[in-house]
């Protein structure tokens, strides 16, 4: 299922909506959602999603420093984890958002254009595989985006595993 929220949208939050459908079957993923980041990078909301199964993520704001994605808008760079709810290197704030979907490992990607993040996409699975994206490795022995490394089950940001 895909949900899309309109509102007041700028030009990259129209493209996100078109893309996200496409980024989840190129790359394998369960689940993919996003949405566009406010006020520099102190907050962003949850407006498109696709491969849900749930509600339990529509608009849901996620502040800089919270949960995954707010750890990758303070950081500025992307992050994982592959034990979602037993990661030690996140806050946990917004698990009753994540619990419904069935969520294992993901994944928070902020979109920087100009040194200030505009967008935050989300690559979800709900079974535990280890993925390496631009430079930070979830495996099933890491914890919030660390660069431990495994040869277990792969998915790369383009979907490839081995």
């Amino acid at each position: 299922m895909t949900l899309s929220f309109e509102s007041e949208s700028p030009i990259e939050r129209r493209v996100l909506a078109r893309s996200l459908e496409t980024l989840r079957k190129h790359a394998r993923m369960d689940m993919v959602f996003g949405g566009p980041v406010h006020h520099g990078a102190a907050a962003m909301e949850i407006t498109d999603l696709t491969g849900v199964r749930t509600r339990s993520a529509v608009n849901l704001v996620v502040r800089s420093g919270e949960g995954l994605g707010g750890k990758a808008l303070m950081l500025g760079r992307p992050v994982s984890v592959a034990r979602y709810f037993s990661s030690e290197g996140i806050t946990h704030v917004y698990d009753h958002a994540v619990r419904p979907e069935a969520i294992e490992t993901l994944a928070a990607l902020p979109i920087v254009v100009d040194r200030v993040p505009r967008i935050l996409v989300y690559l979800a699975t709900r079974t535990q595989v280890a993925w390496v994206i631009a430079g930070t490795t979830a495996s099933p022995h890491s914890s919030g985006g660390s660069n431990a490394t495994s040869r277990s089950k792969t998915k790369s940001a383009a979907g490839s595993r081995s």
